[in-house]
């Protein structure tokens, strides 16, 4: 899912692409402050589903490993968006 090499991930443990996905490392950009974080550590990407609430799931790799974190965000915070097509 990620790109592989340290390009636009401030790390890269055996990274291969395997889904041609080629995720970047993009962070995200703070609601309250404006600021962008995690630059080159995280790559965060919408839902097309909206929760209740005002939030919806965002998912992505870490940098430092295979594994994909979830979770739902209010819809002010600044994460990636990727289209797929079906």
């Amino acid at each position: 899912m990620k790109e592989t090499g340290t390009v636009y991930w401030d790390a890269d443990p055996g990274s291969t692409n395997s889904t041609g996905f080629s995720a970047r490392g993009g962070g995200f950009r703070d609601n309250n402050s404006g600021n962008f974080y995690y630059l080159r550590t995280f790559s965060y990407f919408w839902d097309a589903t909206a929760q209740s609430g005002g939030t919806a799931y965002f998912h992505g790799p870490f940098s430092s490993g295979a594994h994909i974190i979830s979770n739902a965000y209010p819809y002010k915070c600044g994460f990636s968006v990727r289209l797929i097509k079906d």
